[in-house]
């Protein structure tokens, strides 16, 4: 179940950012023309960070701390999400409230 539900999730996921990207197709392309930029030219993906996360340019071109930061996060999103779905954390049975 847990491999289904992960694979119709970033099923889902990639489907409506295709979605998103049909819908805003010809904004994009209005926005690069009345910027005066091309897809390929330096400042034509800005309207593309819509769908994408890029580095922030202090970075240099080096992917290892942003990817190290998304290791960690992603991390901590996991341990959340197991803490609050695992049983023993659940509320107290009968036997073990105030009397």
């Amino acid at each position: 179940m847990g491999l289904g539900l992960s694979c119709g999730a970033g099923g889902g996921a990639f489907a409506a950012a295709a979605l998103l990207y049909v819908v805003h197709f010809n904004a994009i392309d209005s926005f690069n023309t009345a910027a005066k930029t091309q897809r390929d030219q330096a400042g034509g993906l800005a309207p593309f960070s819509i769908f994408a996360r890029f580095p922030a340019p202090y970075f240099k071109g080096d992917l290892s701390i942003p990817l190290i930061d998304q290791i960690v996060g992603t991390a901590f999103l996991v341990i959340f999400i197991v803490a609050t779905m695992d049983m023993p954390n659940m509320a107290l049975k009968v036997n073990l409230g105030p009397s």
